[in-house]
């Protein structure tokens, strides 16, 4: 097999400044292979007509340094590795040329001054929300829409729209607040400093100057078992394991989650008791 790695890729005369850096490039025999490394956590990425690795391949059939790799082959093998699993995706040089020609109109759409913009999961990573016609246009029909008045199949698709809006609402507060630690002006807002919590200049020296009050140690010192997380590993120092039947598990409660979650569905109140109960 050849390859490399790490290589930029582009798509030269036919969009000018679109490029990527693919992070392996190989051929074997008449199969060339582009591969991707993901080490992101909580979001498992499909290989299958995988937008990235699709971009990836049609540019660098176009990049003189990497073209070689898809001359006069019949497979294209895309490749999400993302432990620990490795994901495979055959494909052809016709799926890679039509994605290029949906690539090049849809660039040509974004750069009309009446392009059509459209919400998904891409928004995201999207680094334009704070000022996303949509996305400030979410807030506005967030702020007129009467909950009560809403259905169940209404809440569901606002549930989807609002984890959109709640990532649009941390950019704008990490936008804001980069460009008030820079100095910039942000009408309206500034930074102050976060609560105060009062600590000891040093605890042995407090501890004895109480102490020299009168007041016994016993009743200014608290003490209490280690977590299990802790315990365990004091345990493993020994060379031990826990013993069994000192430890359970109990959800701090429940929280909302979309279907595709893979955690499953919480239980009602009096399954989740037996079920703890029965461990003790």
């Amino acid at each position: 097999i050849e390859y490399v790695v790490e290589t930029i890729v582009s798509f030269g005369d036919l969009l000018p400044g679109v490029f990527g850096s693919a992070d392996f490039i190989g051929r074997q025999g008449d199969r060339a292979i582009m591969l991707d490394w993901k080490f992101g956590d909580g979001v498992a990425v499909e290989v299958e007509e995988n937008p990235q690795l699709l971009f990836y391949a049609a540019a660098a059939m176009r990049t003189p340094e990497a073209a070689w790799a898809f001359e006069g082959v019949t497979e294209i093998e895309c490749i999400i590795v993302q432990p620990p699993q490795v994901k495979r995706w055959v494909t052809t040089p016709a799926r890679v040329q039509l994605f290029e020609r949906e690539l090049l109109a849809a660039v040509k759409e974004a750069q009309r001054p009446d392009a059509r913009l459209q919400t998904g999961e891409h928004c995201r990573w999207c680094a334009a929300k704070p000022v996303c016609p949509l996305m400030t246009g979410a807030v506005e029909r967030a702020l007129r829409t009467s909950l009560k008045a809403l259905d169940a199949d209404q809440i569901g698709v606002f549930l989807t729209q609002a984890e959109l809006l709640e990532q649009w609402i941390a950019d704008l507060r990490a936008t804001a607040f980069t460009m008030l630690e820079n100095n910039m002006l942000v009408p309206g807002w500034k930074l102050v400093p976060k609560r105060s919590t009062r600590q000891w200049v040093d605890q042995d020296r407090a501890l004895a100057a109480m102490s020299a009050l009168g007041v016994a140690k016993e009743e200014l010192m608290e003490t209490s078992i280690l977590s299990p997380a802790k315990a365990e590993k004091v345990l493993k120092r020994h060379k031990l394991a826990l013993p069994d039947g000192v430890v359970t598990s109990i959800s701090s409660g429940n929280t909302i989650a979309p279907e595709s979650d893979p955690r499953p569905a919480a239980l009602q109140i009096g399954e989740r008791l037996r079920a703890v109960f029965g461990k003790l």
